[in-house]
């Protein structure tokens, strides 16, 4: 517990460097610890890339359960100064940690191999990064930025817009274009590949990710605008804006039929389906409320099969507001990106 206190931004060099101290002390009380501890340092050092591989998260665990000293009872993996708890991780759930970026005086430090996330909880196009981060099983630091009341400090990583992911110093910017990143990029033993193997399901997921995720979107913010603004809600909608709504989710009604669902190419979950998702969850929520459509029924209830399939993934979970809470704040604001004009906290709505 003192070495998760240590690394606390809220703390003092001094006093974190007093409580480090101290827990590493404890540590080197246990045999067990001491040398769990000393085998992950030696790993994160020669390794230098993030995460651990799962089957050395699966070791560590095994080390720590032979261990009775209160300190395996943290039930993290060690990863140098951090552990897994204190960033929000594939197990994560209710309890997961965060910063609140108007919380810090100025940007967080980068921990050596481990990502800051820069997010809005509520942003759809932050929450396709969150849910790759997690699907891929990546260690990082999340930091809800109040997009309403932006810091001076994060302006400065870029646009000023979410998502900006860092590691070791370096920024990515555009969700898309991070998932792809993420996906090319940071392979190896125990992350989870997100797009297909097979080429011809590769070039349909590629086209998913580039021009049909813009269409599908468009077409629903549009439906729900109506005669409004632009991501606005509206009841007074065109017949042909519904139609091309419809048209999206019939188009991904007959990929759900070619590959057999219960993801759009097939058994398993891609970047395809952490692309449309975000957006697909909103609609669902807002379209019945005020578009008089049960979107779920859609393409023969192909649509309600896979959201159905998507929510039940511990990532989704981690990853989304409360549909019920989403749904009163929409109605409060009468727009889908209220969050970039009002504060809300990262689990306000959750």
């Amino acid at each position: 517990v003192l070495l998760l206190c240590a690394t606390s931004t809220d703390l003092s060099e001094e006093k974190a460097m007093q409580l480090k101290a101290a827990s590493l002390a404890s540590i080197s009380d246990c045999a067990d610890c001491h040398t769990l501890w000393q085998q992950q340092q030696h790993h994160h050092r020669a390794a230098h890339s993030i995460p651990r591989p799962a089957a050395r998260r699966g070791a560590t665990n095994k080390i720590a359960s032979n261990c009775s000293c209160s300190i395996s009872t943290l039930r993290g993996d060690w990863c140098g100064r951090r552990s897994v708890r204190v960033a929000v991780h594939a197990s994560a759930t209710v309890d997961r940690p965060w910063l609140e970026a108007s919380d810090l005086k100025g940007k967080p430090a980068c921990s050596e191999g481990v990502l800051n996330f820069y997010t809005h909880t509520l942003c759809p196009y932050a929450q396709r990064v969150h849910l790759t981060l997690i699907e891929k099983g990546l260690d990082f630091q999340l930091v809800h930025v109040d997009l309403s009341e932006k810091p001076l400090w994060f302006n400065a990583l870029g646009s000023g817009l979410v998502p900006v992911v860092e590691l070791d110093g370096i920024v990515h910017t555009e969700s898309l274009d991070i998932c792809r990143w993420l996906e090319d990029f940071i392979t190896g033993e125990g992350r989870s590949a997100l797009m297909p193997t097979d080429k011809q399901r590769r070039a349909v997921a590629e086209k998913l990710c580039s021009r049909d995720v813009g269409r599908f979107s468009g077409a629903g913010i549009s439906f729900l605008a109506g005669t409004g603004r632009s991501w606005g809600i509206s009841r007074q909608h065109s017949a042909s804006q519904r139609t091309s709504f419809e048209n999206e989710l019939s188009s991904l009604g007959k990929l759900l039929d070619q590959y057999g669902g219960p993801y759009l190419l097939g058994e398993s979950v891609t970047l395809a389906d952490l692309a449309l998702f975000p957006f697909a969850q909103r609609f669902s929520i807002a379209c019945p409320e005020w578009c008089g459509m049960d979107m779920r029924a859609a393409a023969g209830g192909n649509i309600g099969r896979w959201l159905d399939a998507m929510q039940a993934r511990p990532a989704v979970s981690a990853a989304s507001p409360d549909p019920a809470k989403f749904l009163a704040a929409m109605k409060k604001h009468m727009s889908l990106d209220f969050f970039d004009y009002e504060t809300y906290t990262a689990a306000q709505l959750f």
